[in-house]
């Protein structure tokens, strides 16, 4: 039979999200604190820069990137739940949803990455523009641990709605946040206003506009 809670795999995700954040912990304690701290700390936007940059297969950073990617489906699917109806069955089919919001957000962060590789190749600042990217990144999982723990109030607290419109706060200045501190370092690189116009549309806009339309 399937289960009438959606209680059963919120909880099973947000395990799974935290037990990346304790892993991320114990390799870089400090990388942690760091990131959680990305909009209030003074040095915040070197963090952002250097996120994720040495690639390496196990680091703190990998770890977070990978809870901000378990966690921001677990938000937008509560912030889904509560404002349609029409997303009831959201009861019965959670895993489902989830799964479909996972591969979304994913696909989303690969593709603004592998544009931004291309548009910087187009305008010989390829490295600058990655750089941009992490920027992006780095905010983008910042949001995502924030969001999620919102969303953990929509689902169990006895104010879901309220819990609802602050978690869409949330999400709405974290985005403002980061596309302002990534376009901010991108029109510093002194690229031509046509083409700046044309980065900020390929780059911040519709994909971030992609991603409020799924909520």
């Amino acid at each position: 039979m399937v289960s009438h809670r959606s209680s059963d795999w919120v909880i099973i995700i947000g395990l799974l999200a935290s037990a990346l954040l304790v892993l991320a912990n114990l390799v870089n304690s400090l990388r942690v604190r760091q990131l959680l701290s990305l909009v209030t700390d003074v040095g915040g936007d070197e963090t952002a820069l250097s996120f994720h940059s040495d690639k390496r297969v196990f680091s703190a950073d990998l770890m977070l990137l990978l809870a901000s990617v378990a966690s921001m489906p677990l938000a937008i699917i509560a912030t889904k739940f509560i404002f349609s109806d029409r997303l009831r069955p959201l009861l019965l089919f959670g895993w489902a949803e989830y799964l479909r919001m996972t591969l979304l957000v994913a696909l989303l962060l690969v593709f603004k990455n592998l544009l931004a590789s291309i548009i910087g190749w187009v305008f010989s600042l390829q490295e600058e523009l990655i750089l941009a990217q992490n920027i992006f990144l780095a905010h983008f999982n910042w949001i995502s641990i924030l969001a999620a723990l919102i969303s953990f109030l929509v689902y169990f607290s006895p104010w879901p709605l309220v819990s609802a419109w602050i978690l869409v706060i949330v999400l709405l200045i974290g985005l403002i946040i980061a596309i302002f501190k990534t376009t901010a370092y991108t029109f510093s690189l002194g690229l031509p206003f046509t083409y700046f116009i044309l980065y900020l549309c390929a780059l911040e806009i519709i994909p971030i506009s992609y991603l409020l339309f799924l909520v």
